[in-house]
């Protein structure tokens, strides 16, 4: 039977999460841009205004990248998520540009992209019953800056 180690505690952790090196502020000596790093499919709640109830809940799928110039190793993947935890509850089409341009400035990247998928259901009557349902549509909408 194989022995189980425990958990680490607390504080154990965060002095291993704390000696973990800073791979992304080092230099690169390969030279090599990128284009776009990021993530992708990662699921978080927003609110999507309703014009018959103000405002709709629903799950979305958020792709978000920056671009990496060659003297980078990288992008801070837990930025991304650190900035949709700081607009929770504000995440809406008319701050969209804002948010993506504060992920410019949050990886001091020279093009930052932000894409949201997510359900959305309306309201309808059926033609001839009269009975009322919700449809379904599928939505996307993001926003680009670049310095």
């Amino acid at each position: 039977m194989k022995s189980r180690r425990a958990p680490k505690s607390e504080s154990a952790l965060r002095r291993t999460v704390s000696a973990l090196r800073d791979v992304h502020s080092e230099g690169d000596s390969r030279r090599l841009a990128l284009d776009r790093a990021g993530v992708k499919g990662l699921r978080y709640p927003i609110c999507v205004l309703d014009r018959a109830r103000g405002l709709q809940h629903t799950v979305a799928e958020i792709d978000m990248s920056v671009s990496v110039p060659h003297k980078r190793k990288g992008a801070h993947m837990s930025r991304f998520v650190e900035l949709l935890n700081r607009h929770r509850g504000e995440i809406d089409i008319r701050k969209f540009r804002t948010l993506c341009a504060e992920l410019r400035r949050d990886h001091d990247a020279d093009a930052a992209r932000v894409e949201v998928t997510f359900p959305y259901f309306i309201e309808k009557k059926a033609p001839i019953t009269g009975a009322v349902g919700l449809l379904h549509y599928s939505c996307t909408f993001g926003a680009s800056v670049t310095r």
